[in-house]
């Protein structure tokens, strides 16, 4: 009997969530995705930049590797994959974190190529959602080039909307995956219009997601329980 080549599985999606300022909340963003997908499959949530104590509190699972850290693990030994994250278990599936303090490689943009691809490949994981901060970094381009979709978080307010128009005309050459629009409502000033919003979406060719002011004290899922779903059906697409 001739057997073929074993089948390949096929890589996960990769989501970069990206603030087109600081305090956007694409920390938040991306830590309620992640705890929300892990109900269907394991879900890995990464930070690109560093030790977020925000992203570790809100996934409830700290972590001694950065994602910097994880490359050089793997490029010595591939298996040594799930030693390098901490993981909480969620009913059937694992949220599985990594993110730690910066270290002196954070430009070494170029090592994520490969361990992204492994990340996403080999470990039986339904989802990667990586924290790409405001795209300050090489290493979080990095992540946004390879990513299968890619969120701008923005404040739905005059100023949200013109850094994002900014952010957006400076880094559309690198995004080669699905975007979403994600307008998170900011209290503290008055909201851009549902047309200009729409507008900006338009140029992204991205659905447009309305994202609730998260009240003090309330879990950031079960305040954006609707809006989540219509993310995570965007990335099942």
């Amino acid at each position: 009997m001739v057997h073929g080549p074993p089948m390949r599985r096929p890589a996960s999606p990769l989501l970069a969530v990206c603030g087109v300022c600081g305090g956007a909340g694409a920390s938040t963003v991306s830590a309620a995705v992640a705890r929300s997908a892990v109900e269907l499959g394991h879900v890995l949530l990464l930070d690109t930049g560093g030790l977020n104590a925000a992203l570790c509190l809100r996934a409830g699972a700290e972590t001694s590797h950065s994602v910097l850290d994880v490359a050089h693990v793997l490029e010595r030994d591939v298996a040594l994959a799930p030693s390098v994250w901490s993981a909480r278990q969620i009913g059937r599936y694992e949220l599985r974190v990594i993110a730690a303090r910066p270290s002196m490689d954070l430009d070494d943009g170029p090592l994520l190529d490969p361990v992204l691809a492994v990340l996403r490949g080999t470990l039986e994981q339904s989802l990667v959602v990586a924290d790409c901060g405001t795209l300050q970094r090489p290493a979080e381009l990095a992540v946004v080039r390879a990513a299968s979709h890619v969120a701008w978080v923005m404040p739905d307010t005059g100023y949200g909307l013109a850094r994002a128009r900014q952010l957006h005309a400076l880094t559309a050459s690198h995004v080669s995956g699905r975007e979403l629009v994600l307008a998170r409502r900011d209290v503290t000033a008055g909201a851009a219009s549902l047309r200009a919003l729409a507008a900006f979406a338009d140029v992204c060719r991205a659905p447009l997601v309305r994202l609730p002011a998260i009240p003090e004290g309330q879990p950031p899922a079960d305040a954006m329980e609707i809006s989540l779903q219509a993310i995570l059906g965007v990335l099942r697409r």
